[in-house]
């Protein structure tokens, strides 16, 4: 992995304090749920944004969120892609391309999704 950071110029994206971790839980009080979410970033020179947020919310949902957003000189759509699994059920996914464009842009309100049950 090292290899790899040095070979893009890697390096962290700032992850707002408090948010590259953190640990709550959901459903009842009789039957709570401990949920964590983790969130990871880069970005070098053509990158402005490569992050991933994992939730853990086990035995329900995982998700694994990845965000990859391009330098906006490069005029080149962010892509997007959420993994989700659920307990006794096949993982599903969710794929987005969508460009950044201004209203005056011909490719204004583009978006791009790609569905696909695994």
């Amino acid at each position: 992995m090292t290899q790899i950071t040095a070979k893009l110029a890697l390096e962290p994206y700032p992850i707002p304090a408090g948010m590259a971790e953190k640990v709550g839980s959901t459903g009842s009080r009789a039957k709570p749920i401990a949920v964590t979410t983790t969130s990871w970033g880069v970005r070098n020179d053509k990158l402005r944004q490569a992050r991933a947020a994992c939730v853990d919310a086990e035995p329900n949902p995982q998700v694994l969120n990845l965000v990859i957003s391009p330098e906006p000189r490069f005029d080149l759509p962010f892509f997007g892609a959420d993994l989700v699994t659920f307990a006794g059920r096949s993982p599903e996914s969710l794929w987005i391309f969508n460009r950044l464009e201004t209203r005056s842009s011909p490719y204004a309100g583009c978006l791009v999704k790609i569905e696909a049950g695994v």
